[in-house]
């Protein structure tokens, strides 16, 4: 028995995002299996297929192909060139700041 995961929600281009999009796109690649995704070209293209909704990942994505259209080809260089350009480059600063923001509101019970 086969279960099919959702599609994932296009990526909007935001550092936040990318890796829950990622998650999504890698379980239905694994679900998929070999048969469904035999090549590394066939797992790239699975992905970037969720990249064209929005205007700055499409930007990206196509000027990806025209200055390199091998990468497709190798996904693990895809998935790090996708990560080098997406990703928040400075992720433990950000989450720094963010648990600095944290604020207890309401009373607290023991």
């Amino acid at each position: 028995m086969s279960v099919r995961a959702p599609e994932p929600v296009p990526f909007d281009g935001k550092a936040k995002n990318l890796e829950p999009f990622l998650r999504q796109c890698l379980d239905n690649i694994h679900n998929g299996g070999f048969t469904t995704f035999p090549t590394d070209h066939h797992k790239s293209t699975y992905i970037a297929g969720f990249m064209t909704k929005h205007d700055f990942p499409r930007a990206w994505l196509e000027g990806l192909r025209n200055l390199n259209d091998t990468l497709m080809d190798d996904f693990p260089g895809f998935l790090a060139a996708l990560r080098g350009h997406f990703s928040d480059p400075d992720a433990r600063g950000t989450a720094a700041r963010r648990l600095e923001k944290l604020k207890q509101t309401g009373m607290v019970s023991v």
